[in-house]
Protein backbone atom coordinates (compact mmCIF):
# COMPACT_ATOMS: atom_id res chain seq x y z
CA UNK A 1 0.00 0.00 0.00
CA UNK A 2 3.24 2.48 0.99
CA UNK A 3 4.88 1.34 -2.41
CA UNK A 4 1.25 2.03 -4.37
CA UNK A 5 1.29 5.72 -2.53
CA UNK A 6 4.85 6.71 -3.67
CA UNK A 7 4.32 6.04 -7.20
CA UNK A 8 1.14 8.04 -7.12
CA UNK A 9 3.03 10.99 -5.70
CA UNK A 10 5.53 10.45 -7.91
CA UNK A 11 2.89 10.56 -11.37
CA UNK A 12 1.11 13.29 -10.21
CA UNK A 13 3.85 15.86 -11.24
CA UNK A 14 4.76 13.99 -14.16
CA UNK A 15 1.25 14.23 -15.22
CA UNK A 16 1.02 17.88 -14.94
CA UNK A 17 4.02 18.48 -16.32
CA UNK A 18 2.94 16.52 -19.31
CA UNK A 19 -0.42 18.26 -19.25
CA UNK A 20 1.98 22.19 -19.87
CA UNK A 21 3.99 20.61 -21.99
CA UNK A 22 2.81 22.90 -24.59
CA UNK A 23 3.73 25.77 -22.79
CA UNK A 24 1.17 28.68 -21.76
CA UNK A 25 -0.37 31.49 -23.66
CA UNK A 26 -1.10 34.79 -22.27
CA UNK A 27 -4.21 36.24 -23.56
CA UNK A 28 -6.39 39.54 -22.58
CA UNK A 29 -10.22 38.46 -21.93
CA UNK A 30 -13.36 40.89 -21.25
CA UNK A 31 -14.76 40.66 -18.04
CA UNK A 32 -17.99 41.89 -16.70
CA UNK A 33 -17.75 44.19 -13.89
CA UNK A 34 -20.82 45.08 -11.93
CA UNK A 35 -21.45 48.38 -10.19
CA UNK A 36 -21.23 49.20 -6.22
CA UNK A 37 -24.39 50.64 -6.37
CA UNK A 38 -27.45 50.28 -8.51
CA UNK A 39 -27.79 53.81 -9.81
CA UNK A 40 -30.87 53.02 -12.09
CA UNK A 41 -33.25 52.44 -8.81
CA UNK A 42 -33.12 55.97 -8.07
CA UNK A 43 -34.79 59.04 -10.40
CA UNK A 44 -31.66 61.17 -10.95
CA UNK A 45 -30.98 64.67 -10.61
CA UNK A 46 -27.03 66.11 -11.36
CA UNK A 47 -26.68 69.35 -9.74
CA UNK A 48 -23.97 71.72 -10.38
CA UNK A 49 -20.36 71.31 -8.85
CA UNK A 50 -19.30 73.68 -6.56
CA UNK A 51 -15.54 75.27 -6.41
CA UNK A 52 -13.29 73.60 -3.01
CA UNK A 53 -12.15 76.78 -2.70
CA UNK A 54 -13.67 79.75 -2.21
CA UNK A 55 -11.36 82.38 -3.64
CA UNK A 56 -11.66 80.13 -6.82
CA UNK A 57 -13.87 80.95 -10.19
CA UNK A 58 -17.21 78.71 -9.94
CA UNK A 59 -18.00 78.82 -13.73
CA UNK A 60 -16.35 75.10 -14.20
CA UNK A 61 -19.10 73.37 -12.18
CA UNK A 62 -21.60 73.98 -14.29
CA UNK A 63 -20.17 72.51 -17.54
CA UNK A 64 -18.55 69.75 -15.30
CA UNK A 65 -21.89 68.66 -14.51
CA UNK A 66 -22.76 68.99 -18.19
CA UNK A 67 -20.17 66.28 -19.45
CA UNK A 68 -21.39 64.26 -15.86
CA UNK A 69 -24.82 64.27 -16.89
CA UNK A 70 -23.67 63.65 -20.76
CA UNK A 71 -21.64 60.43 -19.19
CA UNK A 72 -24.69 59.08 -17.08
CA UNK A 73 -27.42 59.36 -19.74
CA UNK A 74 -25.23 56.09 -21.28
CA UNK A 75 -26.35 54.03 -18.27
CA UNK A 76 -28.87 51.52 -19.76
CA UNK A 77 -32.23 51.94 -18.32
CA UNK A 78 -31.47 55.58 -15.75
CA UNK A 79 -34.23 57.95 -15.03
CA UNK A 80 -32.43 61.32 -15.30
CA UNK A 81 -33.81 64.57 -14.42
CA UNK A 82 -32.99 67.47 -17.50
CA UNK A 83 -30.46 70.23 -17.03
CA UNK A 84 -33.02 72.65 -17.97
CA UNK A 85 -35.76 71.26 -15.54
CA UNK A 86 -33.06 71.16 -12.61
CA UNK A 87 -32.05 74.93 -13.32
CA UNK A 88 -35.74 76.35 -13.31
CA UNK A 89 -36.68 74.28 -10.39
CA UNK A 90 -33.81 75.82 -8.48
CA UNK A 91 -33.61 79.07 -10.10
CA UNK A 92 -32.85 81.71 -7.15
CA UNK A 93 -31.42 79.01 -4.79
CA UNK A 94 -27.74 79.34 -4.40
CA UNK A 95 -25.71 76.33 -3.49
CA UNK A 96 -23.05 75.89 -1.11
CA UNK A 97 -20.67 73.39 0.37
CA UNK A 98 -22.37 73.31 3.79
CA UNK A 99 -25.70 72.36 1.94
CA UNK A 100 -24.47 69.41 0.52
CA UNK A 101 -23.17 68.24 3.99
CA UNK A 102 -26.38 69.00 5.59
CA UNK A 103 -29.09 65.63 5.25
CA UNK A 104 -31.82 68.35 6.02
CA UNK A 105 -30.82 70.51 3.17
CA UNK A 106 -30.41 67.77 0.62
CA UNK A 107 -33.72 65.99 1.52
CA UNK A 108 -35.50 69.40 0.65
CA UNK A 109 -33.57 69.99 -2.48
CA UNK A 110 -34.36 66.22 -3.55
CA UNK A 111 -37.82 66.89 -2.60
CA UNK A 112 -37.99 70.46 -4.66
CA UNK A 113 -37.22 68.97 -7.90
CA UNK A 114 -39.04 65.07 -7.67
CA UNK A 115 -36.07 62.85 -7.12
CA UNK A 116 -34.95 60.23 -5.36
CA UNK A 117 -31.00 60.96 -5.33
CA UNK A 118 -29.10 64.19 -6.70
CA UNK A 119 -25.29 63.56 -8.10
CA UNK A 120 -22.88 66.61 -6.95
CA UNK A 121 -19.80 67.77 -5.53
CA UNK A 122 -16.65 69.68 -5.66
CA UNK A 123 -14.44 70.28 -7.61
CA UNK A 124 -10.22 72.17 -7.72
CA UNK A 125 -8.94 73.01 -11.33
CA UNK A 126 -5.18 74.25 -11.15
CA UNK A 127 -2.12 74.12 -13.47
CA UNK A 128 1.57 74.17 -12.66
CA UNK A 129 4.14 75.13 -14.59
CA UNK A 130 7.76 73.63 -14.68
CA UNK A 131 10.73 74.19 -16.54
CA UNK A 132 12.85 71.37 -17.83
CA UNK A 133 16.09 70.71 -19.56
CA UNK A 134 17.64 68.45 -22.09
CA UNK A 135 20.95 68.48 -23.44
CA UNK A 136 21.86 68.64 -27.66
CA UNK A 137 24.77 68.10 -29.56
CA UNK A 138 26.06 71.49 -31.56
CA UNK A 139 28.62 72.06 -33.98
CA UNK A 140 30.59 74.99 -33.14
CA UNK A 141 32.92 76.71 -36.25
CA UNK A 142 34.52 78.52 -34.21
CA UNK A 143 36.00 75.13 -32.29
CA UNK A 144 35.44 72.94 -35.03
CA UNK A 145 33.77 70.71 -32.44
CA UNK A 146 30.73 69.48 -31.05
CA UNK A 147 29.57 71.38 -28.02
CA UNK A 148 26.66 70.15 -25.86
CA UNK A 149 24.44 73.05 -25.14
CA UNK A 150 21.33 72.88 -22.27
CA UNK A 151 17.91 74.04 -23.88
CA UNK A 152 15.05 74.88 -21.48
CA UNK A 153 11.33 74.59 -22.20
CA UNK A 154 8.40 74.29 -19.94
CA UNK A 155 5.73 72.06 -18.88
CA UNK A 156 1.90 73.26 -18.18
CA UNK A 157 -0.08 70.62 -16.27
CA UNK A 158 -3.46 71.21 -16.14
CA UNK A 159 -5.16 69.29 -12.83
CA UNK A 160 -8.81 68.31 -11.97
CA UNK A 161 -9.95 66.71 -9.02
CA UNK A 162 -13.26 66.32 -8.20
CA UNK A 163 -15.45 64.89 -4.96
CA UNK A 164 -18.30 62.97 -6.45
CA UNK A 165 -21.49 61.91 -4.80
CA UNK A 166 -25.13 59.93 -5.03
CA UNK A 167 -27.10 61.70 -2.22
CA UNK A 168 -30.11 59.73 -1.64
CA UNK A 169 -33.42 62.09 -0.94
CA UNK A 170 -34.47 59.50 2.03
CA UNK A 171 -31.87 60.52 4.56
CA UNK A 172 -29.77 63.11 2.45
CA UNK A 173 -26.86 61.05 2.82
CA UNK A 174 -24.32 59.67 0.54
CA UNK A 175 -24.63 56.18 -0.75
CA UNK A 176 -21.53 56.48 -2.90
CA UNK A 177 -18.48 58.84 -2.83
CA UNK A 178 -15.03 59.07 -3.83
CA UNK A 179 -12.48 61.49 -5.25
CA UNK A 180 -11.19 61.66 -8.82
CA UNK A 181 -8.28 63.32 -10.52
CA UNK A 182 -7.14 63.85 -13.81
CA UNK A 183 -4.47 65.68 -15.52
CA UNK A 184 -3.24 67.11 -18.88
CA UNK A 185 0.44 68.05 -19.59
CA UNK A 186 1.34 70.42 -22.74
CA UNK A 187 4.86 71.61 -23.31
CA UNK A 188 6.14 75.37 -24.03
CA UNK A 189 8.67 77.58 -25.13
CA UNK A 190 8.92 80.98 -22.52
CA UNK A 191 6.86 82.94 -25.23
CA UNK A 192 3.99 80.24 -26.02
CA UNK A 193 3.81 79.67 -21.70
CA UNK A 194 3.20 83.50 -21.39
CA UNK A 195 0.31 83.66 -24.07
CA UNK A 196 -1.55 80.26 -22.39
CA UNK A 197 -1.40 82.28 -19.16
CA UNK A 198 -2.98 85.13 -19.93
CA UNK A 199 -5.22 83.11 -22.46
CA UNK A 200 -6.32 80.55 -19.46
CA UNK A 201 -7.99 78.17 -21.05
CA UNK A 202 -7.93 74.66 -19.42
CA UNK A 203 -8.79 71.72 -21.66
CA UNK A 204 -11.78 71.17 -19.89
CA UNK A 205 -13.97 68.42 -21.72
CA UNK A 206 -10.86 66.15 -21.55
CA UNK A 207 -9.94 66.83 -17.85
CA UNK A 208 -13.43 66.31 -16.92
CA UNK A 209 -14.37 62.83 -19.08
CA UNK A 210 -11.25 61.65 -17.80
CA UNK A 211 -12.09 62.04 -13.99
CA UNK A 212 -15.55 61.10 -14.36
CA UNK A 213 -14.93 57.77 -16.33
CA UNK A 214 -13.31 56.89 -12.74
CA UNK A 215 -16.56 57.80 -11.09
CA UNK A 216 -18.90 55.74 -13.83
CA UNK A 217 -16.83 52.65 -13.38
CA UNK A 218 -17.75 52.53 -9.70
CA UNK A 219 -21.48 53.02 -10.59
CA UNK A 220 -22.09 51.65 -13.67
CA UNK A 221 -21.70 47.65 -14.71
CA UNK A 222 -18.81 47.92 -17.16
CA UNK A 223 -16.22 45.95 -18.43
CA UNK A 224 -12.60 45.39 -17.88
CA UNK A 225 -9.88 43.52 -19.61
CA UNK A 226 -7.97 40.93 -17.59
CA UNK A 227 -4.98 39.10 -18.46
CA UNK A 228 -5.33 35.14 -18.20
CA UNK A 229 -2.53 31.95 -19.19
CA UNK A 230 -3.72 29.05 -21.22
CA UNK A 231 -1.77 25.90 -21.17
CA UNK A 232 -1.22 24.20 -24.38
Amino acid sequence: MRRVAVRLLILIPLIALGWGCGGAEKVWVRVSVPSEVDITRYRLAVLPLLPLRDEDDGEAGESIAYFLQRELRKVKGIDLLSPAEVKRTLEGERLTKEMLESPSEMIDICGELGVDAVVTGTYRLYHVAEPRRYYVDRYSPILRRYVTEAVTYYVKTYYLKLHLMVIEGEKGEPVIEGDFESSYSEPHNLGTLVLSEVADKPPLQKLALGAISQFMMRIAPHYEREERFLLR
